[in-house]
């Protein structure tokens, strides 16, 4: 096998680095210790079928370590976000009430989410100890990043909380409810 990629000038010799030959006492070949591309190259090589299994799932474990990436980015984003709503949400308010952070989270929250976040929480058997933003979609958690930076605006505008829900609804039915429903019909599929 190795001999047959040596002088191949599209490979990167380095990888030929890769194959460690254990002989035993009497000098026969015990064990070949692989890198991880003679290993696949080796699976992969002889069966066409199999060839394309390993391939099919390699590049679904890619893609779900991307998702999952891009997803820890999204959220931290959005607590980002939240954080900077938090601000406006003080500034706007002359005596801070626990209750006014909850009712602009949960403005939002039925908005994208159709309830409230305990409603979300007792829906889908989250524990109260965790956050329910970590059990959403990355689509989800980008329509709530987009929604809070507006809200984040309109509050700073000095905007009441009908004007703000009527004004975020229409964005979100605008620019966010058919992504959602598209994410839905693929995971259906």
């Amino acid at each position: 096998m190795c001999e047959s990629i040596k002088d191949d000038p599209d490979l990167v010799h380095d990888l030929n680095n890769g194959v460690i030959e254990i002989q035993d006492k009497r000098g026969y070949t015990a064990e070949f210790l692989l890198n991880r591309f003679f290993a696949e190259l080796l699976a992969t090589g002889y069966d066409a079928l199999r060839r394309a299994k390993v391939i099919k799932r390699l590049i679904e474990l890619e893609q779900k370590e991307f998702s999952n990436a891009v997803f820890k980015v999204t959220r931290q984003e959005s607590k980002t976000e939240y954080k900077a709503m938090g601000f406006a949400i003080a500034e706007a308010h002359e005596e801070i009430k626990p209750y006014h952070f909850s009712n602009e989270s949960d403005l939002i929250n039925r908005i994208i989410l159709g309830m409230t976040a305990s409603k979300f929480r007792q829906h889908h058997d989250i524990p109260k100890s965790d956050a329910i933003r970590d059990y959403l979609s990355t689509a989800q958690l980008n329509c709530i990043i987009a929604l809070q930076r507006a809200n984040t605006v309109y509050i700073e505008d000095g905007l009441d909380f009908q004007e703000r829900k009527a004004k975020l609804t229409d964005l979100f039915n605008r620019k966010h409810k058919q992504k959602l429903i598209d994410e839905i019909h693929l995971l259906n599929a």
